[in-house]
Order: structure tokens, then sequence, then C-alpha cells
């Protein structure tokens, strides 16, 4: 099993590090900030934990006025970059919720040391109108990690963080934000993109789609963004979003579904091919899944879609397709035994379905 991330990263080495890097601006020696923290109490914090912990130790050792804290803040935050370096943007999230244009402004600041995704998401809370006037800022900035906090830090359910249900509700300032980036030259920032788009597709499908009908999706980076953000829907079958984006041309015929292998124990894989054909007189496009509805531990079924390929065939073309799904216990998912069903579903639809019995 792989080791917790606070293992990996916010370790007490990290906290003597950390020492070392910000004594010149607290005026103090490494041991004496050491001192300030409770080792024992650190080894048994989660991670979050540890990063609020380390926050609110140093956050002790500053001027007590927060407008005093904030430039020293910016020149600590210079020295610890990564995951260990959200330390400072989780201090302004906690502390400067009263200062809120400093702090803001700082944030998008320090967002290119480490990211200050989740310490804005308070603020956004606190008073989205305003916060997002920030937010279309920094669609613009020159800095990548700038724009990319204008995307992820407003994404309405973003993981590990609250939900933003103002943007839940109406996503339509988010989607001003994320306007300026659809052509972003960062692979970073059009990831986030995407994901934000994700995010928003699964409350308001048909808002997503009328908002990229707006755009430019013969440019390559906006239709790259615009797939990979309308892919829970692409998974789930939505005709528009595949239509969309040109997926589905003409029809795929379908013919001999078989499983090697209709009894099959936990630790096998399900073996099962099927055939893909294209039996008009034009070129044909379209997505191909399987979906498999798991047994669960209360015997109820959980329909799950993979992904197996975007198709284009030509007249009369056809293409096997050979597949094999492991049923190998995980960290994130656990198998139970009982009759498990499959699906072979071309664009968004069911061709043909079949049972196999997962046995212990």
């Amino acid at each position: 099993m792989a080791e917790k991330l606070k293992n990996q990263f916010l370790t007490i080495p990290f906290v003597h590090q950390l020492a070392n890097s910000i004594s010149e601006e607290l005026q103090l020696t490494a041991p004496e900030i050491v001192q300030q923290f409770d080792l024992e109490k650190w080894e048994n914090l989660e991670l979050k934990e540890r990063i609020y912990y380390a926050g609110e130790i140093i956050r002790g050792m500053l001027p007590e006025a927060f407008e005093e804290a904030i430039p020293i803040l910016h020149v600590m935050a210079k020295k610890i970059t990564g995951l260990e370096g959200t330390i400072f943007p989780g201090i302004i999230e906690r502390y400067g919720q009263e200062h809120f244009n400093q702090s803001m402004d700082m944030l998008g600041e320090i967002t290119r040391y480490s990211s200050s995704e989740f310490a804005v998401r308070p603020f956004i809370l606190s008073d989205p109108v305003k916060s997002m006037a920030y937010f279309y800022k920094w669609s613009e900035d020159e800095n990548e990690h700038t724009r990319r906090l204008a995307s992820e830090g407003c994404r309405p359910r973003l993981p590990w963080s609250s939900k933003l249900p103002c943007f839940i509700d109406d996503p339509q300032p988010v989607l001003k934000a994320l306007k300026p980036l659809v052509q972003d030259p960062s692979v970073y920032v059009q990831k986030s993109v995407a994901n934000n788009l994700n995010d928003i597709s699964k409350d308001h499908p048909e808002q997503v789609i009328q908002w990229l009908r707006t755009l430019d999706l013969h440019h390559p980076v906006t239709y790259w963004i615009g797939k990979h953000g309308l892919r829970t829907l692409i998974k789930n079958g939505h005709i528009e979003a595949m239509k969309l984006l040109g997926l589905i041309q003409g029809n795929l015929d379908f013919k001999t579904f078989e499983i090697n292998k209709p009894e099959i124990e936990i630790g096998e894989s399900l073996e099962f091919e099927f055939t893909v054909i294209n039996s008009g007189k034009k070129e044909a496009k379209g997505v191909v899944d399987y979906a498999i509805s798991f047994v669960k531990s209360n015997n109820k079924l959980s329909r799950k879609v993979f992904k197996i390929a975007d198709l284009c065939l030509a007249p009369g073309a056809s293409r096997k397709i050979v597949k094999n799904r492991p049923f190998v216990p995980l960290s994130t998912r656990r198998y139970y035994k009982g009759m498990h069903t499959i699906d072979i579903v071309i664009n968004g639809q069911v061709m043909e379905t079949k049972q196999f019995l997962l046995k212990v």
C-alpha cells in the first residue's frame, strides 16, 4: 500500500527545514522555531491538519496586525514550494478574512509557489461577486499558476475541498472566468479548465454544451478542453455532447458479443470480445464503451462505464474488440460474489447485455 502523503512530505525533518528557511523573516533561530511545535502531536495529525497546525504556529510568531504579517508571508512563501508551501495560503485562509482585498491579492501572488486553490474558497463563500472580480483578473495573468487558480479555485465541486453551492446553482460566473482560458498554451491550465467544465456538466449539462457552441472547437486546444470537459456526459451516452464534438457520424453496427468464461473467481479476469462494423456506404464514427453492473455488499447493483475507443470506420470495414477486465481486489474497489452484468455500449446505446458469475 502506498505510503500516506503526510509521511512523504510533511515530516518531522520538514519541520526543521521549514524552521531553517523562515528563521530570518521571523528573527528567530531555527531551534527556537522548532521548539514551538509539539512534534508528538505533529506525528498524530493528518495531512491537512499538519498544514493548518504549522500555519497556526507560524501565525503566532508573526506581527499581530495581519496587514503587517502578509508581506512577511509573501517572502516566506517563495522559500517553501509545492505541497508543503500550502501552509502559507492556509494562514491567509484562516486569518485573513477581515482583510479581504489584501488577502486575495496575496493569494494570487503566492499561488505561483504552491497553490491557493483551497484557500480562496472561504472568500468565495463569503462574497462570490467580490471574489470573482479577482478570478476574472487572474484569468488574464501572464503566469500559468495564477491563470490555473482562476479555474481551479472556483470549481463548484473541487475534490478534497468544500463545495461552492452558489456556483452549483448558477455556473455562469465560473464560465465567464473560463472564457479567456479556452486556448491557453499551458497544459496545466487546460486540464483545470476541462475539470471545471466536467464539474459543471454534472449539474448543468445543457449550459456547458451551449457555452461550448459559442467557442471555436476547430482550435485543437479548445477541442481538447471541450472533449475532456464533457467526458462524464460522453461516458453516460449524452448524444448532444457527442454530436457537438463530432464523435458520431453515420451508423455503427454490432455483432458477435461473446464472454469467453462466464464464471470467474475473484482474482481472475473477465475476457470478452465483439465486433463493430460499418455496413453503410459512408464513413462512420462512434464512441464504444462497456459497462459493468457490480454486485455491492447489500446485493444491489452499481453500474460503471468504461471507455474502449472512439472508432472511425470506412464503408464495409469492421473492428474486432478484445478486452480483459481484471477482478483483482484494490484499495479503491472491493468485489463481491454474485451475478454481474456487462453491457456493450455504442454512442450511448446498450447494444447487448450478458451476465457472468463472480465466485469467491
